[in-house]
Formats: C-alpha cells, structure tokens, sequence
C-alpha cells in the first residue's frame, strides 16, 4: 500500500470519529431510556451516531450537580447512577465527547 492510500484510510477512519456538522444533537443521540430502576439507581442507556465516550449529568433540579460516566469510546453507552434518594424525581442528560473533543448533550429527562 503506498504512503497517499495510507493517509487516505487514516483520514476515513478520523472522519467516522469526528461528529459531521450538519447532524442536529438530536438526531445524534437517540433511544435514551433509564432501566432497572430500582429504589437507590437506575442504569441509563442511549445510542449515538459515532463514536464517543459516556456520561450523564443529573440532580433532583435541572442544575444537575453530579455526573457519572467513562471515557470508554463506543455507540452503544451506559451509565449506572447509584446512590438515589428514594421516592424523589431526577433531572438527567446524557452527553458523549467524541474523539476530536465534540460534545453531544440530550435535552433535558426526567427520571420519577
């Protein structure tokens, strides 16, 4: 393989990483939903169009306060938030940094 068809390949898998500008965060993020919730925590889980790493931000106001996550890059996130007052209601969003520093942020989700 000559040297222009390596930077070539290298350059198509940089741009699989990079978020492509015309894409809305919203159509970026999709299938976010919170499972096995239990008394004291949930696991939160969503999709995202190119690779990037987990997080979420939540509190009981849209301040948020606390964040959970890795920097594990994937399409396909988790994150389990422990340590959940019982019988209150969470504000939550979830973002993913993708591997050229772009964030990804959800509209605001309420978790009861």
């Amino acid at each position: 393989m000559n040297v222009f068809k390596r930077i070539a390949c290298v350059s198509a898998m940089l741009a699989l990483w990079a978020l492509p500008a015309h894409l809305e965060q919203s159509a970026v993020l999709s299938t976010i939903m919170a499972n096995n919730v239990l008394s004291n925590s949930t696991t939160i889980t969503w999709q995202s169009l190119v690779l990037g790493s987990s997080w979420v931000d939540y509190g009981q106001t849209t301040e948020y306060g606390k964040t959970m996550g890795n920097t594990t890059m994937g399409t396909t996130h988790s994150v389990m938030l422990t340590g959940l007052e019982n019988n209150r209601s969470y504000h939550y969003r979830v973002r993913s940094v993708d591997a050229v520093g772009n964030t990804m942020t959800s509209p605001d989700q309420t978790l009861l």
